[in-house]
């Protein structure tokens, strides 16, 4: 078994772990201990030692930067060298030199040895004993004004005599200075403005002779019979009879000789007859032929009025409501017209409702036949007339037309129409031989929903067409 701590530890026993115990070493501890016992320094060792700098900030860099700060005159350094150089070396900020020892060859050269023997002499402090020079011992100054002197003492003292300076611009008076800059400054100006001597007069096609500018130039034309020459007054081509070449474009319209009708013979005085062409290819007075219908047309209609549909008698408002529905309404020209806006009157309004303009050429039958021009739409959600500008206008030639106009959308508005209702009204023709009280049928087309077609399938329609007019300009 094992034996108790103060006796030998039998062998096979564990040896025993000590209990936490530094606190009883600390400061204040029951068996604390001191500095001297852990080889500490003292507390007078360590204010010396906190007191003491560290060797880095004693560097050599360091210890010139501390004894710069106190550098200077009166500080009590006495260096021996400067620059590596002895004090002996550097002359004192008091001392002089003999004019022997004086290396500056230029000062030497320019005096005289007897004047570098006087200088020598007066070298030193004026003690009194020297004659220094004056203004009126010295030879060779300048001449002197003296102060208050008139212009005739003036003159004397410089040496000009009796002599007197006048500005002005006649001979033997003197020039203003500014007056003679300002003359300087115009001439260079002037100058600036001719023609260098060296510039060239150049003989073109048909001349000769020329040159530059230093001499007078002369050009002369060369006269000839060959290209690049000209012919004289008297040339024996001139009076030959010969056959002008074509130049039937100078006198067309817009050409450099175009002739005017006033300058054409009539060659007829029968006023009810008009140029037509007459199948060969040239012009002929002929009677005009009727347009359809037995009427001329229009003819041309003056800039801001309106072109109406042929045949009708009366614009009834707000009474066409057909939806896709193209009628027909005839248009005859007798004169080439040039139209910008197309129009339609809507009486009441439907949302989302518009109207869609266009004109038709008339086939060879007379009926609506190819599409000349879709107008596009105008909005029929608000009522009054509704005018679309043609974009570039348009222009007919004499002619029958079909101005159309379609209600479209899914609710159709209501538009003002024409009206073909008076009796004996001359018509275009019709589809069969029946009886009409109505003078003019006019021709329609349904299922018209979106573009005009480019060609119109017509059908006979009945006396009414939906109103549109086109704007002259």
């Amino acid at each position: 078994m094992c034996r108790a701590r103060s006796r030998p530890r039998t062998a096979g026993c564990p040896t025993p772990t000590p209990l936490a115990h530094k606190a009883t070493h600390q400061s204040g501890g029951a068996d604390a201990l001191t500095p001297a016992d852990i080889g500490a320094a003292t507390s007078a060792q360590g204010a010396k030692a906190d007191a003491a700098l560290p060797a880095v900030s004693y560097t050599a860099a360091d210890v010139l930067a501390k004894v710069t700060t106190v550098d200077g005159a009166g500080s009590g350094l006495d260096a021996d060298t400067l620059d590596g150089q002895h004090a002996s070396a550097f002359a004192t900020a008091s001392h002089s030199h003999t004019l022997d020892q004086t290396t500056d060859t230029a000062t030497r050269v320019a005096m005289t040895p007897a004047e570098r023997t006087k200088l020598a002499a007066q070298s030193g402090t004026n003690t009194g004993d020297q004659t220094l020079p004056v203004w009126s011992t010295l030879a060779g100054k300048p001449p002197v004004i003296a102060a208050g002197a008139d212009a005739a003492a003036a003159r004397t003292a410089i040496g000009a005599g009796t002599s007197s300076l006048v500005i002005g611009t006649a001979a033997g008076t003197a020039a203003d200075g500014k007056a003679l800059a300002d003359e300087i400054t115009r001439a260079t100006a002037a100058e600036a403005t001719k023609a260098a001597a060296s510039r060239q007069v150049i003989a073109g096609t048909g001349l000769t002779g020329g040159g530059d500018l230093t001499a007078d130039r002369t050009l002369s034309v060369s006269y000839g019979t060959t290209a690049g020459t000209a012919a004289q007054g008297n040339d024996s081509r001139l009076s030959d009879a010969r056959t002008p070449t074509a130049h039937a474009g100078s006198h067309a319209k817009a050409g450099s000789d175009a002739v005017t009708v006033t300058a054409l013979a009539a060659g007829s005085t029968d006023t009810s007859k008009v140029l037509s062409p007459d199948g060969a290819g040239g012009l002929a007075w002929a009677t005009p032929a009727a347009a359809a219908g037995g009427l001329l047309g229009y003819q041309k209609i003056p800039a801001g009025r309106y072109a109406h549909s042929y045949g009708a008698d009366q614009i009834q408002a707000n009474t066409w409501t057909q939806l896709a529905e193209m009628r027909f309404a005839p248009l005859i020209l007798a004169k080439t017209n040039v139209f910008s806006a197309a129009n339609v009157v809507v009486g009441t309004a439907q949302e989302g409702a518009t109207v869609r303009l266009g004109v038709y050429a008339a086939d060879a039958n007379g009926d609506p036949g190819a599409l000349v021009r879709e107008f596009g739409t105008v909005d029929a959600s608000t009522t009054g007339t509704k005018s679309l500008t043609i974009s570039g206008g348009i222009t007919l030639a004499p002619g029958l037309y079909f101005m159309v106009a379609v209600n479209q959308g899914s609710t159709a508005a209501t538009i003002s129409r024409y009206g073909y209702t008076t009796y004996n009204r001359p018509a275009l023709h019709g589809d069969n031989n029946v009886a009409s009280t109505y003078g003019m049928m006019v021709r329609k087309q349904t299922g018209v929903t979106g573009a005009l077609p480019a060609t119109a399938t017509p059908v006979m329609g009945d006396q009414v067409a939906a109103f549109i007019s086109l704007t002259a300009s």
